[in-house]
């Protein structure tokens, strides 16, 4: 390192420590914009994903909802024409079983499982019990039906909805935790700055050690001719600004 040093001038050593030094400080900008950018990105990504999943959740809420207060509505007031009603069950009966069928049970199995099964479970109750009893002219029966097995159904639906809703604010939450967390960025930026502060330390070290090892040299040799020793020889090893100076005395030295 000594050796390579000293085939340079001041004035490149003075150039390539600048030029060093921008290139950390542009190669720190462009990490610091970059990770800012990623962070960004992966924000809006993971918003768009909340908003998707919380949709699909908020859909079969929704319908589940509308759906078991029309059911509560016919099990106590009864008297209902199921026929009339049809078309409006039909279309209720099919968003609940659509929207829970749009539920992915990858993140939480048990919990969208629940939801899944108790839909078709409730489904199943109001078709194939509830609807039968009230037609027959049972409402008592038809209602126990409705606030028995039905509702707890429906309970359950709500109670895995609520889990489900918890657990995607606590994801979301860590997540937008970690993208805020600027320790790497920190810990990437004061490398950098540590990198800039040695090569500015060892500047401040090496171009005063050169210029003060130098002029004593020069000043050395130069008292030794003006006092008529022709004996030593000037030489320098550094290739810097000094070399002229020096082969200049050496040349009075010589003739």
């Amino acid at each position: 390192m000594r050796t390579l040093l000293r085939l340079l001038t001041i004035k490149q050593k003075i150039v390539i420590s600048y030029i060093v030094i921008l290139a950390i400080s542009l190669m720190m900008v462009f990490a610091s914009v970059s990770t800012i950018r990623g962070n960004s990105e992966t924000a809006v990504n993971q918003m768009d994903f909340l908003q998707q999943r919380y949709d699909r959740t908020r859909r079969v809420m929704d319908a589940t909802y509308a759906f078991h207060v029309q059911v509560r509505k016919m099990a106590i007031e009864g008297g209902y024409n199921f026929d009339a009603l049809g078309s409006n069950i039909g279309s209720m009966i099919t968003e609940l079983s659509t929207s829970a069928d749009a539920l992915q049970t990858a993140r939480y199995p048990n919990e969208i499982g629940a939801i899944k099964d108790n839909v078709k479970n409730y489904v199943t109750l109001f078709e194939t019990q509830f609807v039968p009893l009230m037609k027959q002219g049972k409402a008592d029966e038809a209602r126990q039906v409705a606030l028995g097995p039905m509702t707890s159904s429906f309970v359950i639906i709500c109670q895995n909805m609520t889990k489900v809703n918890g657990y995607q604010l606590v994801g979301t939450k860590s997540q937008f935790l970690e993208i805020s967390d600027a320790t790497k960025i920190t810990i990437m930026i004061s490398v950098f700055a540590l990198i800039q502060i040695a090569i500015a330390m060892f500047m401040g070290w090496e171009v005063p050690y050169v210029l003060v090892t130098q002029i004593k040299h020069i000043a050395k040799n130069a008292k030794k001719l003006a006092e008529g020793d022709l004996t030593h020889e000037m030489f320098v090893e550094r290739k810097d600004e000094f070399n002229p100076l020096v082969s200049a005395l050496e040349n009075m030295r010589k003739d």
